[in-house]
């Protein structure tokens, strides 16, 4: 009885020449994060270009002065986190070689949580502007609030849960 011979291994195609499988699941990462920064980047744009648009309203001369200045803080929350989001992309598409995929990883997480920082304030002051300028002062806070609340929980607290579980 012949003795078979171990077939050889085919070589992964979705790795690149020369790259170790380590580089692989860096580089796999890093795809996976500039898929989630598109997503998040398209709202913070259509919130970016609401507000770019807002000073030009006719009823924006109604807007109380202490409101202009959350428009401000909105506005400034707004591009700030539309920063941080596309950082990684600009990242990436700088004529680099050999970049380390795990540093890219860890700076392009670390700009999806400032950007969602910034997001996360927008969104609250967005709604206190809105809130404001449509019913009240108190409304506003209330509304704002349980937005603060609503975005601690899903995007804040929820996430610890996930933390160490495969």
């Amino acid at each position: 009885m012949a003795m078979q011979q171990p077939q050889p291994q085919a070589a992964d195609p979705s790795l690149v020449e020369g790259e170790t499988q380590e580089q692989w699941k860096g580089r796999k990462e890093g795809d996976r994060l500039l898929q989630e920064i598109r997503i998040l980047l398209q709202g913070v744009q259509v919130l970016g270009g609401f507000l770019i648009v807002l000073p030009f309203n006719s009823r924006f001369t109604e807007v109380a002065a202490n409101e202009k200045w959350v428009y401000l803080a909105t506005f400034i929350s707004t591009a700030a986190s539309m920063i941080c989001f596309s950082a990684p992309a600009t990242h990436q598409r700088l004529p680099l070689r050999d970049i380390d995929a795990l540093g890219f990883t860890r700076f392009a997480t670390s700009m999806i949580i400032l950007g969602l920082i910034g997001l996360s304030l927008a969104l609250i002051l967005s709604a206190q502007f809105v809130i404001a300028f449509v019913f009240d002062t108190t409304t506003s806070i209330i509304v704002s609030a349980i937005i603060t609340v609503l975005i601690g929980i899903a995007w804040w607290l929820v996430p610890q849960f996930y933390k160490g579980k495969d």
